[in-house]
C-alpha cells in the first residue's frame, strides 16, 4: 500500500511499524520518540496533536479504547504505566479516564491539518485477525477526492525528499 497510509499498532495504542506514506501524514517523526504511542502523542505536547482537529472526540475514543484494552489486559504492567503516566501528565486525560467511556475504535473519520497540503478528511479502519487483540494494522484512506490528491502530493514530496541527492538531481 505505497499510496495510503499504514501503521501496526499493539494493544497500547504503541507504533511498531509504519510505512512510509505514514510519515509523509504524521510527520517522519511518527513511530520514534514522543510519537512511538499514539496516547501519548495525542495527550502530550507533540506536533501530532495540532494536527487533529476533531482533537475532543479522537481523545474520547482513544481513552475509551484504551479502557477496552485494559479489561482485556488487565495485568500488562506497560498498559498499567502508560494509563497511570497519562493520568498524571494532564487533566485531558484524567477527565476521560473518569468518565468511564468504553470504546473500541475499529473505523472512522479524521479531520487532519498538515502543514504542506493543509486539511484532509480521511478515513481509518483497524484490521486485526479475528480474536486477536494484540496487534492490528490501521490503514488510512482518502475520505474525497481532494484527500486523494493531497495524499498523492504528500507521498510524492516525501519520496523526492527522501531520495539520495543524485537521484533528484536526475528527476530535475
Amino acid at each position: 500500500m505505497p499510496l495510503l497510509p499504514a501503521h501496526v499498532m499493539d494493544f497500547r495504542l504503541g507504533v511498531l511499524a509504519h510505512n512510509t506514506a505514514a510519515a509523509a501524514l504524521f510527520g517522519d517523526g511518527f513511530g520514534t520518540a514522543g510519537a512511538d504511542n499514539l496516547a501519548r502523542a495525542l495527550f502530550l505536547p507533540t506536533p501530532i496533536r495540532a494536527t487533529k482537529l476533531d482533537w475532543a472526540r479522537v481523545a474520547r475514543e482513544t481513552v475509551g479504547n484504551l479502557r477496552v484494552n485494559r479489561a482485556r489486559h488487565t495485568d500488562d504492567p506497560r498498559l498499567l504505566g502508560l494509563i497511570a503516566e497519562l493520568r498524571s501528565a494532564g487533566a485531558d486525560f484524567a477527565a476521560g479516564w473518569e468518565d468511564h467511556t468504553v470504546k473500541e475504535r475499529d473505523h472512522g473519520i479524521k479531520r487532519v491539518l498538515h502543514p504542506v497540503v493543509g486539511e484532509l478528511t480521511v478515513n481509518h479502519d483497524a484490521l486485526a485477525a479475528p480474536g486477536d487483540f494484540d496487534q492490528c494494522l490501521i490503514a488510512v484512506t482518502p475520505a474525497d477526492a481532494a484527500a486523494e490528491r493531497a495524499l498523492r502530493t504528500l507521498v510524492a514530496c516525501h519520496a523526492a525528499a527522501a531520495a539520495p541527492a543524485s537521484v533528484r538531481q536526475i528527476v530535475a
